[in-house]
């Protein structure tokens, strides 16, 4: 027979309002993680391509005249 892990037996008492405080918090701080994490990413893309984008645009403003 297996143990219920820490945070199950934490939440077996929680009910109503305080579950549901519970469960919001733990899905905003999972919210923050994930944008965490996606702007470790789009920072150093965004050092890229934003260069790489006004190079192309004057690029072809130059070819139009």
């Amino acid at each position: 027979m297996t143990q219920p892990s820490p945070q199950a037996r934490a939440d077996e008492g929680r009910s109503g309002f305080a579950a549901g405080w519970h469960q919001g918090w733990r899905a905003f701080l999972a919210l923050l993680t994930a944008l965490a994490a996606l702007l470790g990413f789009s920072l150093p893309l965004a050092i890229v391509i934003v260069p790489l984008v006004l190079w192309w645009r004057r690029r072809r403003a130059r070819r139009r005249g």
